[in-house]
């Protein structure tokens, strides 16, 4: 930045710093007050099982403790049979956590039989969701990758049959 005449430079790095703390402060969607949705296993079950292999269901809960509603976005996981990972994938979660409220979605895994060598007695999951903050700004900042929140995902629960 090239010092203007007149103007000190350390009035102008003042003024720079000013504004970029402005600008972070109203990019961030202004929403320090919210609260992260929060998310837990709760079941898993099979749902389809072949010689080949299986399909299994998981319902995850998710939770808000907002007056406002949470929209969900990308939900990325990784599947683990007693410890052994079984599946990695993603999906477009697209619904919303209602003000102060719990909603469950089911998320599926598809694998061979030939990744598990016994029968399976819990399931696990690890991963992410990326939630979309409210404002009118977040739905833009979110769409250009220049702000995803997200919130971990992670337990564990025996497999219903």
């Amino acid at each position: 930045m090239l010092p203007r005449a007149g103007v000190p430079s350390c009035v102008q790095k003042t003024v720079l710093i000013v504004f970029l703390v402005l600008v972070g402060w109203f990019l961030s969607g202004c929403s320090a007050g919210d609260l992260a949705p929060r998310f837990e296993l709760v079941s898993a079950r099979t749902v389809e099982q072949s010689d080949d292999g299986q399909v299994i269901a998981l319902t995850i809960q998710g939770e808000n403790a907002n007056d406002h509603e949470v929209h969900l976005r990308n939900a990325q996981y990784r599947v683990t049979a007693d410890g052994v990972q079984i599946f990695r994938g993603q999906r477009s979660a697209e619904i919303a956590l209602p003000r102060y409220g719990r909603v469950n979605m089911e998320v599926l895994a598809a694998f061979p039989n030939d990744l598990v060598v016994s029968e399976i007695n819990s399931i696990g999951i690890t991963g992410s969701i990326e939630y979309l903050h409210p404002g009118p700004f977040a739905e833009t900042l979110y769409d250009n990758r220049l702000r995803r929140p997200a919130v971990g995902l992670k337990g564990s629960v025996p497999l219903e049959r």
